[in-house]
C-alpha cells in the first residue's frame, strides 16, 4: 500500500481519475476491464480490450509467443492513486499484477509493477506496456527519438531493413529495441485540432535480463 493514503476498495468498473483536461476511466466491456483516458468525451488512448496486462511465456523465432492477458480484478483509491490489480495464471505459476495512477498536472503517471509466484525463473518472457489509440487515423505518424520521424519516409528507397519506416498500413508493425531509444518516449500525432498522444517509459532496476534477437523476417525490427 502506499504511504499515508486512504484506502477505498471498490468493484473494477466505473472508476474515475480526474486530471487536467482529461479523465482516467476503468470501464467494463464486454470482451473484459478497459482503462480509458478521455479527453473532452473521446477516449483518446485505451488498454486493449483482452486485458490490461500482457505476457509471452515463450519465444518463437526469437519474437514473443504464447501471450496471455489478465484484467483487474480490483480497483482501490489509494489518496491521490488509482490503484488496480489483478492475477494472471500461467502453467509455469502466477503473476500478481498492478498498476498505480496517478494525475500529475496535464499527464498521467503510472506506476506498473508484475510480480512473479512461480516456483522456476520466469525463462523466455516478454512484459509489455501497450495502448491503442482510437481516435488515430491511417494519417497518424510516429515520432520515435533518433528512430523514426514521423514514419520516415525519405528512407523508403533504402529498404526497412536499414531505415525504420512506417506507413500507417493495416496491419504494418514497427518494432524498436529499447537501447536504441536515446529518451524514453513515443509520440503520435494525427490531426491539428488533437495533436496526439505520449507515452514515456522508466524501468526499475533489474538483477539481470536475456533479450532475444532476430534481424528483419518480414516486420520492421529495430
Amino acid at each position: 500500500m502506499l504511504a499515508g493514503a486512504d484506502l477505498v476498495v471498490a468493484e473494477p468498473s466505473g472508476q474515475r481519475l480526474a486530471g487536467k483536461g482529461f479523465d482516467l476511466v476503468v470501464e467494463k466491456q464486454d470482451a473484459g476491464t478497459q482503462v480509458q483516458l478521455v479527453c473532452d468525451g473521446q477516449v483518446l488512448a485505451a488498454s486493449p480490450v483482452e486485458g490490461v496486462w500482457s505476457v509471452a511465456s515463450d519465444w518463437e523465432e526469437a519474437w514473443p509467443a504464447q501471450w496471455k492477458h489478465a484484467g483487474p480484478d480490483q480497483v482501490r483509491r489509494e489518496g491521490e492513486w488509482l490503484v488496480l490489480s489483478g492475477r494472471m495464471q500461467t502453467e509455469q505459476g502466477d503473476w500478481l499484477l498492478r498498476d498505480a495512477y496517478r494525475a500529475e498536472a496535464a499527464a498521467l503517471r503510472c506506476v506498473r509493477r508484475w510480480q512473479w509466484k512461480g516456483k522456476q525463473p520466469a525463462a523466455k518472457t516478454t512484459l509489455s506496456v501497450r495502448w491503442t489509440l482510437p481516435q488515430a487515423g491511417a494519417e497518424a505518424r510516429p515520432f520515435l527519438p533518433g528512430i523514426c520521424y514521423y514514419g520516415n519516409p525519405a528512407g523508403t528507397t533504402t529498404g526497412p531493413e536499414n531505415v525504420a519506416q512506417y506507413s500507417g498500413k493495416p496491419d504494418q508493425e514497427l518494432f524498436c529495441e529499447e537501447h536504441r531509444f536515446p529518451m524514453p518516449f513515443v509520440f503520435l500525432e494525427w490531426s491539428r485540432t488533437r495533436p496526439g498522444a505520449a507515452r514515456r517509459c522508466t524501468r526499475s532496476r533489474r538483477r539481470s535480463i536475456t533479450v532475444p534477437r532476430k534481424t528483419n523476417g518480414g516486420r520492421s525490427g529495430w
